[in-house]
């Protein structure tokens, strides 16, 4: 969020100069007429002025106004996020948010792997004339969301059980092979790859 203050004569210029970002504005009588900056590169969000109400946290003025609008249309983005990504089977609305919330931009991973890697789901690699061993997982990374990753792995291994879903099938073949908590991991990662 950048708080900048510009004539209305310097907001165009303003504009032009960005790279392309989300805007929020006010929807008012004058907003329909800011909105074209969409046409700059950016994308324009207006929102009504009773999105913005809940998060104004003191007097109302327009640097207070402009972060609770601010704030509004950061929020409803972590919204439409983590509708998504609670379609995911075994994330739910409470993991959705708060992946939703602590990455506000995937972009930083390069592969979806590397986000697993920072949640700390990838096992400890030891390697000594040719042979690999694999240990237990780094748990280096974001803690939270690993936990909740984790609880949902937890309950979708528990009814892999009683689905006879094709889906499911790899997971019963681990059950055979693996480890309870080693069981739950692998799909725990495997969501947050998804994710």
């Amino acid at each position: 969020m950048a708080q900048v203050k510009r004539r209305r004569s310097q907001v165009l210029e303003y504009f032009w100069a960005l790279p392309g970002c989300v805007v929020g504005i006010k929807a008012c009588a004058k907003a329909h007429y800011w909105a074209p900056a969409g046409g700059l590169g950016q994308n324009v969000r207006l929102m009504p002025p009773s999105y913005g109400k809940p998060y104004i946290k003191r007097n109302n003025a327009d640097a207070a106004d402009a972060e609770a609008i601010s704030e509004a249309v950061t929020r409803h983005r972590a919204d439409e996020v983590s509708r998504r990504l609670a379609s995911i089977p075994g994330i739910g609305p409470i993991t959705a948010m708060a992946i939703a919330a602590t990455v506000p931009d995937p972009s930083i991973f390069r592969t979806c792997r590397e986000f697993a890697v920072w949640l700390g789901f990838t096992p400890y690699s030891h390697s000594i004339g040719g042979w690999e061993n694999l240990g237990r997982i780094s748990k280096q990374g974001e803690r939270y969301i690993r936990h909740l990753l984790y609880i949902g792995a937890g309950n979708a291994v528990r009814f892999a059980k009683a689905r006879a879903s094709s889906r499911e099938a790899w997971i019963r073949s681990l059950q055979e092979r693996r480890p309870p908590k080693i069981v739950i991991i692998a799909p725990a990662n495997k969501m947050a790859r998804i994710a």
